[in-house]
């Protein structure tokens, strides 16, 4: 869906100093890595770490949902039955101020009904609509006026809300992007699988071209959505950037060579 008017305030975050916690397994050391040379006022965070105790210990004030299968209808019976259970999780540990954040979908209302029932989280959406594409001055425009966004992962977006909401430092954690490092090819049925990763453990499993897992990926799909994931960082990168938007990546064994990185690793 799209609307004219996006529900994000560019005054939401509450400091200048904003730590992005992704999922990847190096997550924790990350973060003791960067508290110890530089202070945070707020974390975003995604996808399952309300699964996770560093939910209630870093106290996230946002919490963004940017994968498809998050909302959609028709996604897997596995799938659904993890995204019950990391709202749950959020409704049933929140004990302070935080915003939900997610595309202007469909079911927007379903999620305003569901985390409604925790009286310290509001749910805000935006325009995720927007294509692959280099930065110019033009999408940097709509972007902020928040016409559209950056397609695709959730880091991506992530980092783009930093953008649009007016942070001054922005710090990667856990946003390891070694999936091309985790691909399995069943040498005998050609099959592929991902070995995924996360600080919540790891899990091998067939890959599928999207979330109602019916249809088998192979590794020209794979590939391809690898490009324009790293593609889109770029692309992120520069918007930032022309806003003097300083992003250092604290993640170990990380494969993003788009943002700088700080000198003890």
């Amino acid at each position: 869906r799209f609307k004219f008017h996006s529900k994000l305030s560019k005054t939401l975050l509450r400091g200048s100093s904003v730590a992005i916690v992704m999922n990847g397994p190096t997550l924790r050391s990350d973060q003791n890595k960067m508290l110890s040379s530089t202070k945070v006022n707020e974390y975003i965070c995604a996808n399952h770490l309300a699964d996770t105790d560093l939910f209630t210990k870093l106290k996230p004030s946002t919490y963004i949902f940017s994968d498809p299968y998050f909302y959609s209808e028709d996604a897997s019976e596995e799938l659904i039955e993890a995204r019950t259970a990391t709202f749950d999780n959020i409704v049933s540990k929140c004990d302070w101020s935080m915003t939900v954040v997610l595309p202007n979908v469909p079911s927007f209302d379903l999620f305003v009904k569901k985390f409604s029932e925790n009286s310290h989280i509001q749910v805000r959406w935006f325009n995720n609509f927007g294509f692959p594409a280099d930065y110019n001055i033009l999408l940097g425009n709509l972007w902020d006026f928040g016409l559209c966004a950056p397609p695709g992962n959730v880091l991506v977006q992530s980092l783009y809300l930093c953008g649009f909401m007016q942070a001054k430092e922005v710090y990667l954690l856990g946003a390891n992007w070694n999936f091309h490092t985790n691909i399995e090819v069943d040498q005998r049925t050609n099959e592929f699988y991902k070995v995924r990763q996360h600080v919540y453990g790891i899990k091998k499993e067939l890959s599928y071209t999207c979330h109602r897992k019916i249809e088998k990926a192979n590794l020209e799909h794979e590939f391809k959505s690898l490009y324009i994931g790293f593609k889109e960082l770029r692309a992120v990168r520069d918007y930032l950037n022309i806003r003097k938007i300083k992003v250092v990546n604290f993640t170990e064994n990380s494969y993003i060579d788009v943002f700088s990185r700080p000198s003890e690793l």
